[in-house]
């Protein structure tokens, strides 16, 4: 379904029904990577609402060529979650890109965020700043990856570190998909303005659940710089999980359902 903010068409789903959680996705993909790592979580005896939305330029939200730059994004997630859901209180998910605005969001309006969740977050939206690992495949099915062409065996191994048919086949359905189809002009227009106005993070003092996931071999957005966090988030946990790149939710999914479920927990216990 789509809700009209002004004149942009966001496109969301809604499942389930109870406490809302808002999920924001990176940048390039679309509302399925968050679908595909979160909804196995929920059963029908879930207490949550999950909200899984497309940003702009991306999936199929619609007419967003007012949005300009990361503070127009910010203010359009603002204005969409007081529409569908007006004053309440929610929990915010958020992975890369939409980590950082997750962030963003939080400094914007504390008092009404339950639970943070941030998998594999950019933290320093300037790529010049991040401290990054090396590129390294850690694990790699030959037979399989012997199978592929040329070119998605090159930009299989560049993505990730465990490289499986398994993973494979998640990555083409949960993150592929929504890159393809993705306004590549749009996007690159909004890349030039990747960073919000304003540091997120700066005065940042946040002591509700949160949860950090980091991949020890994430060599897009890094690890080490987001334990900088540490004391802003009291209670929040930080994990950063070996043989995990920046497709963790898809590389350690036993570990990932484990640490989001506590999360879950602590949120809303039992």
């Amino acid at each position: 379904m789509h809700k009209k903010i002004r004149s942009v068409e966001i496109y969301y789903e809604k499942h389930g029904e109870g406490i809302p959680i808002i999920m924001i996705h990176g940048f390039s993909p679309d509302s399925q990577l968050m679908i595909g790592c979160m909804e196995p979580i929920f059963d029908k005896q879930s207490p949550f609402s999950r909200i899984y939305l497309d940003l702009p330029g991306m999936g199929k939200t619609e007419n967003y060529d007012s949005i300009r730059n990361a503070d127009h994004v910010l203010t359009l997630l603002i204005e969409f979650i007081e529409a569908i859901i007006p004053g309440e209180q929610f929990i915010l998910v958020g992975e890369s890109y939409g980590g950082y605005l997750a962030r963003g969001i939080t400094a914007k309006m504390p008092e009404r965020v339950l639970g943070v969740l941030l998998i594999c977050p950019v933290i320093y939206p300037e790529k010049e700043k991040r401290t990054l690992p090396r590129q390294e495949v850690m694990y790699q099915d030959e037979v399989f990856m012997s199978s592929l062409s040329k070119e998605d065996r090159a930009y299989f191994s560049k993505s990730g570190v465990i490289l499986t048919s398994k993973n494979w086949n998640r990555f083409l359905a949960e993150v592929m998909s929504g890159m393809i189809n993705a306004d590549g002009e749009f996007l690159d227009r909004l890349a030039a303005n990747y960073s919000l106005s304003f540091d997120p993070d700066e005065n940042a003092f946040f002591d509700m659940p949160g949860l950090f996931l980091f991949g020890r071999q994430d060599d897009h957005v890094g690890y080490e710089d987001g334990l900088k966090l540490l004391g802003k988030y009291p209670h929040a946990s930080f994990a950063i999980l070996d043989f995990a790149g920046h497709n963790l939710q898809i590389e350690q999914p036993k570990m990932f359902a484990t640490m989001v479920e506590d999360f879950l927990f602590r949120v809303k216990p039992e």
